[in-house]
């Protein structure tokens, strides 16, 4: 281990000033390499990084406050400074998007990268599609089904054949057509990007440095979301807004973000990248040697960028998201002890139910139990109604995971995989 190497005094040797120099260069060179060596072994023999699993649990949750924060804020409860700053809080709750995509690129990396170290062949490439099919697919068509339920109970809007065929083919947000289950848009786009990322893998590949590798996924990442921020600021996509009313909303006024298209395809793509160059920057084993103090103040500057309403503290808060993971991948940090614990970590684990599910019962369930709370005038019914639907969903989303994601997951896998050398890296079933 590094701990145990010996450091000696060698300035107390009498040796010329260059061979010093020499020498000092010499030990600093073994010493990262053995840094980097043991920061490789760790992290590809490790089974699963809790802390990136715990992220992505309170990610997710705080996509439900996003969603669900009028219950919160409508309240006379709260002064209006309160409600303010919270209303900025909580509309950042789509920030958690882009932080799935780069934990996913960052993790498939970890994973997957090596798998296509040299090229693509049939056997790699089919079995990783397969493992994020297995992944991804029984719980999107089950809590699909699920939606479609809802719509035929609730509301007057109608899911024609192509819809449903195209929802099927987890595609829809390539093209404008509505998602059965709204927060599936996103689901969709990760879909399209990865039949894309192991040709990523193999053309990043050919970089030999890691540094110019790191260097060139930022360039690409920072330019793609340069040019979306640009874009929504041109008339275009200001009127451009897809009214959710075509799902199975109540509140006709209600307005989306841009779902559909080339804008949130570019969206999951430079995430992708940034996840990538993560991967790329951690395993050159150079940040080793950064105290964790730096990691601590990025992730305050990040937490700070969730009050701000300006467009560049959305870029600032995704180009900081790669030093966040890097820093909660550190076993002995604070913010990995923080984010490993058993509440945060089981968040995690539900995390993909959790985000998948709830909007049933934001848009559908809700504001009917809401109404009739209202009619006989019970006391803080928004706190009691948030709280009590968020238990269940909790709880909800814990069945599905333990009896329906988890086991069919190891289900298809054990049928669909081809079989491959020993030697390959096998994805996590937890990713």
């Amino acid at each position: 281990m590094v701990n145990s190497l010996p450091i000696y005094d060698l300035t107390s040797i009498a040796l010329p000033r260059t061979t010093w120099t020499g020498l000092l260069h010499l030990y600093v060179g073994i010493h990262c390499c053995i840094v980097q060596n043991n920061f490789s072994k760790r992290i590809m023999n490790k089974v699963e990084i809790k802390s990136l699993t715990g992220v992505r649990g309170l990610a997710a949750l705080f996509v439900v406050f996003h969603h669900w924060h009028y219950f919160l804020l409508n309240n006379s409860i709260l002064s209006p400074s309160s409600k303010h700053y919270l209303t900025i809080l909580f509309n950042h709750g789509n920030w958690s998007v882009d932080l799935f995509f780069i934990l996913s690129g960052f993790l498939l990396s970890i994973t997957s990268y090596n798998e296509f170290n040299d090229n693509i062949d049939k056997t790699n490439y089919f079995n990783f599609i397969i493992k994020r099919f297995c992944r991804v697919y029984p719980i999107y068509i089950a809590l699909a089904f699920c939606y479609f339920i809802a719509e035929l109970l609730f509301t007057k809007h109608n899911t024609d054949i192509l819809t449903i065929a195209v929802n099927l083919t987890l595609f829809q947000s390539l093209f404008d057509i509505k998602n059965i289950n709204p927060l599936a848009w996103s689901l969709s786009i990760e879909w399209a990007v990865y039949f894309l990322l192991p040709i990523m893998f193999v053309l990043f590949n050919k970089i030999n440095s890691k540094y110019a590798r790191v260097f060139t996924l930022y360039i690409l990442s920072i330019s793609i979301i340069l040019f979306i921020t640009k874009s929504l600021t041109n008339p275009y996509y200001r009127n451009h807004k897809f009214l959710l009313d075509n799902i199975f909303l109540l509140n006709q006024n209600y307005v989306s973000i841009i779902t559909t298209g080339y804008y949130p395809v570019l969206r999951g793509l430079a995430s992708y990248l940034l996840g990538i160059a993560t991967f790329s920057l951690l395993d050159s084993g150079r940040l080793k040697l950064v105290p964790n103090s730096l990691f601590y103040l990025l992730t305050l500057i990040q937490i700070a960028l969730l009050f701000s309403t300006s467009l560049l503290a959305n870029t600032v808060f995704i180009l900081l998201i790669p030093f966040m993971l890097i820093g909660l991948t550190r076993d002995h940090s604070l913010l990995s002890k923080l984010f490993s614990t058993k509440p945060i970590y089981f968040l995690g684990e539900i995390s993909f139910s959790l985000y998948l599910l709830h909007f049933v019962f934001v848009m559908s369930i809700s504001p009917r139990i809401e109404k009739f709370l209202m009619q006989r005038h019970v006391p803080h019914y928004k706190y009691i109604l948030f709280f009590s639907l968020l238990s269940i969903v909790v709880a909800l989303s814990s069945l599905l995971y333990y009896y329906l994601e988890k086991p069919l997951n190891v289900w298809f896998r054990k049928r669909l995989l081809l079989k491959q050398p020993q030697n390959k890296l096998i994805l996590q079933h937890s990713l």
